[in-house]
């Protein structure tokens, strides 16, 4: 008599896509932004007369990019967390992933976003603290070209994991741990979010006064 095989299920698909789509919006954004923090940088060195209003006025035009994309990935984020909550109580023929792949998932997504603030820092520190943009600018290149290597290399490894069939350590084992993970990153989202709208708002109105 042969034992029947026992078919291991496949990971949703769809479970899979929403935290990627939710990471791939911010890395998209951080992109947006560093490439835009380029454009302020040389502007500077093309002028190096440019005042503090100019400069400021700049850097918030690149934050309105990031911040967008913070709203958008919140409510992508959402949308996964009722997915994954309803998914809980149903029968469904594939499994949820684990918390690990969305916490890889989240990790990915923070990497060209830290790279785009270290730029935008950097950028702000030179005008803030009267220094040459001269004395930055190769370290904001690096940074902000980082940024734009690690969001198109990260694109693609999200959409890999999120179509590839994914080994067992990566299945949920607990249907409540994706979600407590999701939830995680949906604060953390709401609290960059809150972070990105306030430095932009006071960019803005250290454009319109021309001084800090």
């Amino acid at each position: 008599m042969i034992p029947e095989t026992q078919t291991i299920p496949r990971v949703s698909i769809l479970a899979r896509l929403l935290p990627s789509l939710s990471a791939w919006i911010v890395m998209l954004g951080a992109a947006v932004n560093a490439l835009l923090l380029m454009g302020v940088m040389n502007a500077m060195r093309s002028a190096e007369s440019a005042g503090i209003g100019a400069v400021a006025t700049g850097l918030a035009q690149a934050q309105v990019a990031i911040v967008f994309a913070f709203y958008l990935a919140i409510f992508v984020t959402a949308i996964s967390i009722i997915v994954m909550a309803v998914r809980s109580f149903i029968a469904t023929k594939t499994v949820s992933p684990s918390g690990w792949f969305i916490l890889v998932i989240a990790l990915l997504g923070s990497v060209p976003l830290s790279l785009a603030w270290k730029a935008h820092t950097l950028l702000l520190g030179s005008i803030m603290n009267r220094v040459g943009i001269v004395t930055v600018a190769s370290t904001i290149q690096l940074c902000s070209t980082l940024a734009l290597i690690t969001a198109g290399v990260f694109s693609v490894v999200l959409l890999i994991g999120s179509l590839a069939p994914l080994p067992s350590v990566l299945r949920a084992k607990r249907s409540w741990a994706p979600i407590i993970v999701l939830v995680l990153m949906e604060i953390a989202l709401i609290a960059l979010a809150v972070i990105f709208q306030m430095n932009m708002a006071w960019l803005q109105r250290v454009g319109m006064r021309e001084s800090f």
